[in-house]
C-alpha cells in the first residue's frame, strides 16, 4: 500500500508533546513495511522530520509555518475571522499556502492508495487529497482541544467552533481511529455516522528499564507546557499535593519538567521545586526520579508520558484521567489516586520503600513489554488500512 501522511507537525520520536511521538512510531512501523510519503509543517526553530523516518519514508514534503508574532488586536482579528469560517484558531493557524500546493502536487505525482490524517487539524488539507479512502486519527477530541487551552474567543464559542468542525473532519474521513472507548464514546456523541475504530497508541521500549529505585527523594512529572492539561497537572502537584508530601518527607523534591512552561509554571520554582524547561533528554529526568506523578484532571486521549513511565520501569502514581485506555491494577503495575490527600498519602508510601517502587517499577516495566510496544498496534493499522485499499 501507498500510505500518505499528513501531520500538522514534525514527527519525531524525541518530540517534545506526546502526539508527535506517536505519529513517529507508527509511521516509522507502517515505512517499514509499505511506501509511505509524509507531508508535514514545522514551526521556526522546530527540529524537523526524525532522521530515521526520514530515510525510511519514500517521499518527504515540509512546510514552514508563517510567523504568526502579532498585536492582542491582530489576534483577535485573526481568531474571529476563524471562527467565522467554521474553524478553530488553531486549525485556521495550519491551514498553510505552501503545504496545499505542495501537497496537491505530491497527491498527483506520488498517487497514494490511502491517507492517514494525523489529529483532526490535518482535515483542513482533505481538499488537496484525491479520491482515495481517508483515516483520521483523533489524538484527543474536541471537546479536550477546548480544555486544552487551544483558545480562541470565548469558551462557549471555541467549543461551538470546535465541534462543528470536528463533525465536518469526521464527515471527511471514511474511517476515525480514537486511542481508548472514552474518546470513541465522545465523537460518536457528534452524532457523525461513519466507522469509529479504536487503536491504543504504542511506544518505543528503552532496551533496559531505568533505574527504579530513584535517588535523592524526587517526585518527577513531565509533559509540555504548551498542553493545558499538564499546567494543570504541575500547578495543582506544586500547591496541593506537594507540601502534603513534604509535610511528612521534609527532604523530598519536586522536579518539573517540559518545554515552553509559561509564568505562572516558572512561579513555581521554589527551595523544594525545581522548573526544568527544555531538557534535551528526559530520561535522566526520568531516571533519577523515585516517583514519577501524573495527576492529570483535563483533556482526552492516551497519555504518552504514562505509557513511557511505565516501559521505563519507574514507580508511577496517577489519576484516572493519565491511565485512561490502560488496563492497569492499582498497587500492582501502578498506584492510582484522585483527590490531593491520596495522591500525597501514595507518594509518602513510595517515597518511604525503595523495596516498594523496586516492585512496582518492575511489575510496569513487564506489563509495558507485554502491552505498550508498537509492532502489535502497528498489525491494528496496517489490517485497517488494508480493510480500505483492498475493495478499490
Amino acid at each position: 500500500m501507498r500510505i500518505l501522511a499528513v501531520v500538522p507537525y514534525p514527527p519525531r520520536a524525541d518530540a517534545t508533546h506526546g502526539g508527535a511521538r506517536a505519529a513517529a512510531g507508527l509511521l516509522l512501523g507502517l515505512a517499514r513495511r509499505h511506501p509511505v510519503a509524509i507531508a508535514y509543517l514545522r514551526e521556526s526553530g522546530e527540529p524537523p522530520l526524525d532522521g530515521e523516518l526520514r530515510d525510511q519514508a519514500d517521499a518527504v514534503v515540509e512546510a514552514a509555518m508563517p510567523n504568526l508574532s502579532e498585536s492582542v488586536w491582530a489576534q483577535r482579528r485573526r481568531r474571529a475571522s476563524a471562527a467565522r469560517r467554521g474553524r478553530p484558531t488553531w486549525a485556521a493557524e495550519r491551514s498553510v499556502p505552501e503545504l496545499h500546493l505542495r501537497l496537491r502536487e505530491l497527491a498527483r505525482t506520488w498517487k497514494p492508495d490511502v491517507v492517514q490524517l494525523h489529529s483532526q487539524i490535518a482535515s483542513v488539507y482533505c481538499g488537496d487529497i484525491p479520491e482515495v479512502p481517508r483515516v483520521l486519527m483523533v489524538y484527543e477530541p474536541g471537546a479536550a482541544h477546548v480544555a486544552a487551552g487551544r483558545r480562541g474567543l470565548s469558551p462557549r464559542l471555541d467549543e461551538a467552533v470546535w465541534r462543528r468542525f470536528e463533525r465536518r473532519a469526521l464527515r471527511d474521513a471514511d474511517t476515525t481511529v480514537a486511542l481508548t472507548e472514552r474518546d470513541r464514546e465522545a465523537l460518536l456523541g457528534l452524532g457523525q455516522p461513519g466507522r469509529i475504530e479504536v487503536i491504543p497508541l504504542g511506544i518505543d521500549m528503552p532496551l533496559e528499564p531505568l533505574d527504579a529505585q530513584g535517588r535523592d527523594e524526587v517526585v518527577c512529572f513531565v509533559g509540555n507546557f504548551r498542553h493545558t492539561p499538564n499546567v494543570d497537572a504541575a500547578r495543582r502537584l506544586a500547591t496541593a499535593i506537594f507540601p502534603r508530601v513534604t509535610a511528612e518527607r521534609p527532604g523530598a523534591r519536586l522536579r518539573l519538567v517540559g518545554a515552553e512552561p509559561p509564568p505562572e509554571i516558572l512561579a513555581l520554582a521554589a527551595e523544594r521545586i525545581d522548573v526544568a524547561a527544555s531538557v534535551p533528554d528526559v530520561m535522566p529526568e526520568l531516571d533519577r526520579a523515585a516517583v514519577v506523578a501524573i495527576p492529570l484532571r483535563l483533556g482526552g486521549g492516551m497519555r504518552v508520558k504514562t505509557l513511557e513511565a511505565l516501559a521505563a520501569g519507574k514507580a508511577v502514581v496517577a489519576s484516572a484521567a493519565a491511565v485512561e485506555g490502560l488496563d492497569l491494577t492499582d498497587g500492582v503495575q501502578i498506584r492510582l489516586a484522585e483527590d490531593d490527600e491520596s495522591f500525597a498519602a501514595a507518594i509518602v508510601a513510595l517515597l518511604e520503600s525503595p523495596e516498594r517502587r523496586v516492585r512496582l517499577g518492575g511489575a510496569a516495566r513487564a506489563w509495558a513489554e507485554r502491552n505498550a510496544g508498537w509492532e502489535s498496534r502497528v498489525d491494528e493499522h496496517e489490517r485497517l488500512l488494508r480493510s480500505l485499499v483492498e475493495p478499490r
